[in-house]
């Protein structure tokens, strides 16, 4: 069963984001609007992907992927960075975090399929 959880302090970005991954097949979707409550729902939820905003407000995101990346029973959690056009996130720094991957916002459906396929356990 696919499970992706969506970390975006804005909310219409993590719903647009939710319905995007619904549509190409991905059976459990959940969003949370901050670091802190994804901390806790993907300690219950067990997600194979977390997508996460860099520009939490709450909690900064090198901190949310450490903290993931570390926990026991996500070992195998790949953790995707949801970047502006912008922003230029310092690689080593996002690595050593616990991202594995990038997307450019806007998303759109073909990164994403690219990313995270449907058989995605």
């Amino acid at each position: 069963m696919t499970r992706i959880l969506i970390i975006d302090d804005d909310v219409d970005a993590g719903e647009d984001i939710a319905t995007l991954l619904r549509a190409a097949g991905h059976s459990e979707v959940r969003v949370t609007n901050s670091g802190k409550a994804a901390l806790a729902l993907a300690a219950e939820f067990r997600p194979a992907a977390v997508l996460m905003d860099l520009g939490l407000r709450d909690m900064g995101a090198y901190d949310v992927a450490r903290l993931l990346s570390q926990h026991p029973d996500l070992q195998n959690l790949q953790i995707i960075a949801l970047t502006k056009g912008g922003e230029h996130p310092a690689r080593e720094h996002a690595r050593e975090s616990g991202f594995q991957r990038y997307l450019l916002k806007p998303i759109s459906s073909v990164a994403l399929a690219a990313l995270l396929p449907s058989d995605l356990p």
